[in-house]
């Protein structure tokens, strides 16, 4: 059982919640980690490995957490523009995570639903990797 499999799929429910009643920056915060979480999940399956072992290799490289579990899966795809797609489909619902996290910007519904939609798009791709 991955705890973290569970927390994509909380994190996806979460995000609609959140849309729903309103709370549109925090939702973009979990729409990314939807993604993020699965990524993580997958990779740890394809690479055959724990979650220990996954800490240790980010921790001997030189890359933060997001960006070796990002760049690392994708290295999974074969298809070189389907591998830049998906990275850069990653790589802006993080941009949106960071601009609602951190920026004295106003997140909107119409930014939080993009977001939404981004990450059921990326979770529907990634099933397919």
């Amino acid at each position: 059982m991955s705890f973290l499999n569970n927390k994509s799929e909380f994190n996806l429910e979460g995000a609609k919640l959140l849309i729903e009643n309103s709370l549109f920056a925090p939702s973009v915060h979990c729409s990314y980690y939807a993604v993020f979480q699965k990524l993580k999940h997958q990779y740890i399956i394809k690479e055959d490995i724990t979650y220990d072992d996954l800490s240790d290799r980010i921790m001997a490289d030189k890359r933060n957490t997001h960006k070796y579990v990002i760049e690392e899966f994708c290295n999974f795809i074969q298809d070189r523009y389907k591998k830049r797609e998906i990275k850069n489909k990653i790589n802006d619902l993080k941009a949106f995570r960071i601009q609602s996290d951190y920026e004295n910007l106003e997140i909107n519904h119409s930014i939080s639903s993009f977001a939404l939609t981004k990450s059921e798009t990326l979770l529907k791709e990634l099933k397919t990797i």
